[in-house]
């Protein structure tokens, strides 16, 4: 149960990253492949 928890808590954490990321410098994929 604790590593489902910690690995969608990094997953919203690095969603979080790569948005706050897009909107200074807008680019259609931040992640390759994504």
């Amino acid at each position: 149960m604790k590593e489902i928890i910690l690995s969608s808590g990094i997953g919203f954490g690095i969603g979080a990253f790569f948005t706050l990321c897009r909107i200074p410098i807008p680019a259609p994929n931040v992640l390759p492949g994504v």
